[in-house]
């Protein structure tokens, strides 16, 4: 008995050889599977980067970086963006500088020289050979509505090319310009504005300019000079080297039923000369006319 089972016993011992090879063998495809499988996740990993890319962010800023420069003074630096076969960007950077250098999104270098500024809406306009590859960018005609999705591109801290994404928070603000001049219907925003993002454009999603970037108030709070104001005053600094602007000469405040002096206004809003500067067309002040009372007299008297 014992002996005629030892073939058995020998046959299954082959078997369960090749059963453990089959099974290395397998092991051995999976592995190579498994290697596969990374790759798949790769690029499933790729495919959803790719997604990405195509978000409206990632589209917006492949449309329009190539247009987006960074300006160069002795005095520091900031942003600029091209439209209409110039480069817009603010005052403040170019205040008295005879030399202008910006930098490409290729790192293409030019050498600009400046041909118009204003500081009353802190906008200049440079002139410099440009590489084909930088397109001009639309100026939008109307002021964005508030809520409007918004990039902001330029090098903050000098880091080139960046973008940062918000809304628009708010419009028609007064921002005080680092010249120190109020510039009206400015644009509000909530996205992240540093210094170096001066001068660049505030971009829709549709690629076109709402505001050229002026200045950060931290929290969360930045401001632009709207494109509406610049599309006025742009096409005269490439023109003509300046703009003229209509000018008052009073400085207002707006009062409240709490904060407005004792008067006989009979208004729940009002606004306030509070003082004139000092260099205005003519001295004049302004007055609220009391309301007159008439009295009707019998026909025949003389007053």
């Amino acid at each position: 008995m014992r002996s005629s089972n030892r073939p058995d016993r020998r046959r299954r011992d082959v078997l369960i050889a090749l059963g453990t090879g089959a099974l290395a063998g397998t092991a051995g495809c999976l592995d190579t599977g498994g290697d596969g499988g990374a790759d798949a996740a790769d690029d499933g990993n790729e495919t959803n980067h790719s997604a990405r890319e195509e978000g409206p962010y990632a589209r917006v800023y492949e449309e329009t970086v190539d247009s987006v420069v960074l300006v160069q003074t002795d005095a520091g630096g900031g942003t600029g963006f091209v439209h209409d076969g110039s480069l817009i960007t603010n005052q403040h950077i170019t205040r008295g500088q005879s030399t202008v250098s910006v930098q490409f999104s290729r790192n293409d270098w030019r050498e600009a020289s400046l041909i118009g500024e204003d500081a009353y809406a802190d906008l200049a306009v440079l002139e410099a050979e440009l590489p084909d590859y930088a397109g001009s960018i639309s100026l939008l005609e109307d002021q964005p509505a508030v809520g409007t999705e918004v990039v902001a591109l330029g090098n903050p801290f000098g880091l080139e090319s960046s973008v940062s994404a918000g809304i628009v928070s708010g419009v028609n603000r007064s921002l005080r310009s680092p010249t120190g001049v109020t510039i009206p219907d400015a644009i509000q925003t909530d996205t992240a504005i540093n210094p170096g993002n001066s001068g660049g454009p505030l971009v829709t999603l549709d690629g076109v300019v709402a505001g050229v970037i002026s200045a950060g108030g931290g929290d969360n709070i930045g401001f632009a000079v709207s494109a509406a104001l610049a599309r006025r005053v742009v096409p005269a600094l490439a023109e003509t080297g300046s703009y003229d602007h209509p000018y008052l000469g009073v400085n207002a405040l707006a009062i409240s039923p709490r904060s407005r002096p004792p008067t006989t206004f009979r208004i729940p809003r009002a606004s306030i000369s509070t003082r004139s500067p000092p260099t205005v067309p003519r001295r004049t002040s302004f007055r609220a006319r009391p309301e007159r009372r008439t009295t009707r007299r019998p026909a025949g008297t003389c007053s």
